[in-house]
């Protein structure tokens, strides 16, 4: 999801204050630019890195993080990340344009798609679907947890059936078409899918 986030940061699609709105009014409590701001961009770098070691392809690591934390942006703790933080109160008073110019400097030039924030979470949905495919929680499990850790509204198989099961799918595959190994859909939900299920079943 956050990951999702910087590869839409990247692509031009919107800037850092529209993606953190979009996602706070859809479901969020917090943006995921003000949220690595917190954590810190080293600190998410060296995440993002793990989950790329351990789980390939679909984890790779926008390159922007690499560059911020090449370049000291790391965030509340430098006093420059994604926002500006006053040295004193350490209160956010801007989005920084220098991550915004260092995101552009990645783009291939193929021009951004229309910012849509259900691209962030559609990769979090296929994600749940691959944990329930490979047996890591009770289907029950998913969205308490990241409604308790992560602060969500609602979980992302909430979000899921509330979309509606097809139309997920049918969202991952023209994603994944477009941007290759991170949205390949979860053969779980083609399944389910594929079977006429409504929900999910345990």
């Amino acid at each position: 999801y956050m990951n999702e986030a910087l590869y839409c940061l990247q692509e031009g699609s919107a800037s850092i204050e529209q993606i953190d709105k979009a996602v706070c009014d859809y479901v969020m409590p917090i943006g995921p630019f003000a949220l690595r701001d917190m954590n810190g961009a080293d600190i998410g770098l060296a995440v993002a890195k793990f989950n790329y070691q351990e789980y390939g392809e679909r984890f790779r690591p926008a390159p922007v993080l690499a560059a911020m934390v090449e370049q000291k942006l790391l965030g509340q703790k430098t006093g420059r990340g994604f926002y500006i933080y006053d040295s004193e109160t350490k209160k956010r008073t801007a989005a920084n344009s220098d991550v915004e110019a260092l995101a552009a400097s990645f783009r291939n030039g193929s021009g951004s798609e229309n910012f849509q924030v259900e691209r962030l979470f559609l990769a979090m949905i296929n994600e749940a679907f691959l944990v329930l495919q490979e047996r890591v929680c009770a289907a029950q499990d998913i969205d308490p947890a990241l409604e308790a850790g992560l602060g969500m509204r609602k979980g992302p198989l909430k979000l899921a059936q509330e979309m509606g099961l097809p139309q997920c799918l049918s969202q991952i595959e023209a994603l994944f078409e477009k941007h290759g190994e991170r949205f390949r859909p979860a053969p779980l939900l083609k399944r389910l899918v594929w079977g006429g299920k409504k929900t999910v079943v345990t």
